[in-house]
């Protein structure tokens, strides 16, 4: 397995839902050092290769209480549950290299989708969306011999754009 390639993955899944977990959680002020913490974790996540230890990160976001509430099925607490779910995940798999959390991951990022259109009252379910986001990285990480900076660098700006049109809801 290129681990390389699975870090850009579940990079960019990480970042498709980025703003909407700090979107949702700015409005508390108390807030303020997990949402930065948080910002700074899902930029860490870029850093594909990187030597880094994740076991401080692993502890924050089991700390968070989006991931320790679940069996919330829908609403503002359900996305945020499962929008919490996909950057732990997401450095779960960068701490383990275990693929069972890269497809959790990836599942949660799907799932996460469904729950923002019911939560936005969208008329269609963006899952389809992320179900092509995701499409597209494997093929873009797929097609290349060697992942170069501007791969990555593009997957992350179309990342970027994807979850603040989550966050505010407005697509096409």
């Amino acid at each position: 397995m290129d681990h390389d390639r699975v870090d850009v993955f579940v990079a960019s899944c990480a970042e498709r839902v980025r703003q909407v977990f700090t979107g949702l959680v700015a409005d508390d002020d108390k807030r303020d050092g997990d949402l930065d913490r948080v910002v700074r974790i899902a930029d860490a996540l870029w850093d594909v290769g990187g030597e880094s230890s994740w076991d401080g990160d692993l502890r924050f976001l089991e700390s968070l209480p989006e991931i320790k509430k679940s069996g919330s099925t829908d609403g503002k607490s359900a996305v945020l549950h499962s929008v919490a779910m996909v950057i732990f995940c997401a450095v779960r798999y960068r701490s383990f290299r275990n693929s069972e959390d890269a497809i959790r991951c990836s599942d949660f990022a799907l799932n996460s989708s469904s729950l923002i259109s019911d939560y936005r009252g969208l008329e269609f379910d963006i899952r389809s969306l992320e179900s092509n986001y995701q499409r597209s990285d494997i093929a873009s990480l797929s097609g290349v011999g060697v992942l170069e900076e501007i791969n990555i660098l593009a997957m992350k700006v179309r990342a970027e754009e994807f979850s603040f049109e989550q966050l505010r809801g407005e697509f096409f």
